[in-house]
């Protein structure tokens, strides 16, 4: 399944909720709210306590980072970014034995697709993919059983993400 970022949500709210009532629909966010703990289909698919997901920020977001939001009940993504396979590398074993994301830019992934199986083999939370279309990945990461969040700008990429599962 594959989790959008709504960052054209929060830029366009009022036309998002106008137009894709079918990809976002109203059931998507409940919360049900019990024992200090967020429930949402967001939590229950990642295995998190609360519904927060840090960004994988470009080389900002390292293992000590993530590491920390997921153990504080969120899920952590280490931010592969443009791919430095010995930085992602150090920074999954900064993260320790604690169940952390990485993110890629896609057209950047795309470029050094070995990447995607060094990060696969970390056996990941899930992966987080920006700016470019995820097809050429999803097969690979479905294949892994690795949820896939993709960041989308607009209604089209939303539709798209859906639709490429």
């Amino acid at each position: 399944m594959v989790y959008l970022f709504q960052s054209f949500a929060n830029n366009y709210p009022n036309k998002l909720l106008a137009e894709c009532k079918d990809v976002f629909s109203s059931t998507s966010l409940q919360i049900k709210w019990g024992m200090n703990m967020i429930t949402t289909r967001l939590t229950e698919r990642l295995g998190i306590k609360y519904p927060i997901i840090q960004a994988p920020m470009a080389f900002a977001a390292g293992g000590k980072l993530a590491a920390t939001v997921s153990n504080a009940g969120g899920l952590g993504f280490i931010g592969g970014a443009y791919g430095d396979a010995s930085w992602i590398s150090e920074q999954f074993d900064i993260s320790g034995n604690q169940s952390v994301g990485c993110g890629f830019i896609t057209w950047a992934l795309k470029n050094q697709p070995h990447l995607l199986d060094q990060v696969l083999e970390r056996n990941p939370a899930a992966l987080f993919l920006s700016f470019g279309d995820p097809v050429p990945f999803m097969d690979l990461i479905k294949l892994a059983n690795v949820p896939v969040i993709c960041q989308i700008q607009t209604l089209r990429d939303a539709k798209h993400a859906i639709d490429v599962g």
